[in-house]
């Protein structure tokens, strides 16, 4: 099996020379010297020149090489890195081939089988953004270790991976990452949202989160699971993540373009279509500090995918509006919408505008206009002024 040496000579030459001066030069003493231009013309075509997007699946890499000086000159410049597909196995490998890359900011490791456990690897890598982990089975021991590592990660992929928990030590201050804004988790087979919600603990300004095709029932917290205790042991202990975005605050305390009422409770109660208000617990959920909200480790959460999951009823849609700063939603293909086929399309998005008022952007279509929006909350109560009153929301 080739080396990514191997691969690079194989694809782009060996050569290491990149270009030259070529043009009458020689010719400096004849009368054209005067109007002559100089050309830089390459020795080689484009073709043979690694470039700063370099895609190499599928070619059964395993290793680096060993040849660290001709690699290091072939992949100075290379900003971006696909080699998913490959036969890498060790992570001492993939640093290997990382350390000789100093502009790098994007690398997709996908369908490596790296289920070998990362020992900590120190190196310069601030200018990684985004890491592409998708069925690798890659343990969680070694995502600790690869957060603690890559500091300023903004987008980490781990779908694709078989977990069924989340085994991310939280508690520890080190263990907190708090640049990754995405995260994508499709297709885990995870089934209650306390493992969901460790996820939010060790990434408190994580803005987007894609849970696709995981087996989540409920949004709802189930007992005897290992989620701290006390709240607010948690809120100090993500302190300075707050601290440092004054936007978590304020989205719980927009300002409004409207009129708003504030009820006995303390909570905005929307009189207007751009009210943004505070729903992001629910009484149950926020009576006394032994029982934590499903909503408190997403407090920036402003996108979600819950496509293909198992909800089954208009209550989890009600926990979905209770996310303070969510503006955006995709959710289709769920028990929900599927058994009893009761709903046109149209009716069930207005049924889903109208319980989910903070939400700007449903299902990838375009910004819900206030008309729309309107629309809905009238087709909500002329939908539930028929059923019984035990089948009526709260709302």
């Amino acid at each position: 099996m080739p080396s990514l040496l191997e691969a690079l000579e194989l694809k782009y030459g060996s050569s290491t020379t990149e270009c030259s001066l070529t043009d009458d030069e020689g010719e400096s003493g004849s009368p054209k010297a005067a109007l002559s231009v100089s050309i830089f013309i390459p020795k080689k075509s484009p073709r043979h020149t690694v470039p700063a997007l370099l895609v190499l699946q599928d070619c059964d890499i395993e290793c680096a090489g060993n040849d660290d000086e001709k690699l290091r000159n072939k992949c100075k410049n290379v900003e971006e890195l696909d080699l998913a597909q490959n036969k890498l196995s060790q992570w001492t490998e993939v640093f290997g081939i990382l350390q000789h890359m100093p502009k790098i900011k994007f690398v997709n490791l996908s369908f490596n089988c790296l289920a070998e456990v990362l020992e900590i690897k120190h190196g310069n890598y601030d200018l990684l953004r985004n890491l592409v982990l998708n069925g690798t089975r890659v343990s969680w021991s070694t995502v600790q270790g690869l957060i603690r590592l890559l500091r300023n990660l903004e987008e980490l992929h781990l779908s694709l991976n078989e977990y069924k928990t989340v085994d991310l030590d939280y508690r520890k201050v080190e263990n907190v990452n708090r640049s990754l804004k995405k995260l994508h988790f499709t297709g885990n087979p995870v089934e209650v949202w306390n493992e969901i919600s460790k996820l939010g603990y060790v990434f408190p300004n994580l803005e987007s989160l894609v849970l696709a095709e995981c087996p989540i029932r409920s949004l709802g917290l189930e007992e005897n699971r290992n989620l701290p205790n006390d709240r607010e042991d948690l809120r100090r202990q993500n302190e300075d993540s707050e601290n440092c975005t004054q936007d978590n605050e304020n989205m719980n305390n927009v300002d409004v373009e409207g009129r708003t009422s504030v009820d006995e409770t303390g909570k905005h109660i929307i009189t207007e279509n751009k009210v943004s208000y505070d729903r992001s617990e629910s009484e149950s959920e926020s009576s006394g500090n032994k029982v934590p909200s499903p909503h408190d480790p997403f407090r920036m959460l402003r996108f979600l995918n819950m496509n293909g999951t198992l909800l089954g009823t208009w209550d989890e849609v009600e926990r979905l509006s209770r996310f303070p700063a969510l503006k955006s939603l995709r959710i289709h293909s769920c028990p929900l919408f599927e058994s009893p086929r009761e709903y046109t399309e149209h009716e069930r998005r207005q049924l889903l505008i109208a319980r989910l008022p903070n939400v700007e952007t449903l299902n990838g279509g375009g910004v819900i206009s206030s008309q729309e929006r309107e629309d809905a909350e009238r087709a909500f109560i002329r939908y539930y002024m028929d059923k019984p009153e035990a089948d009526r929301p709260e709302r």
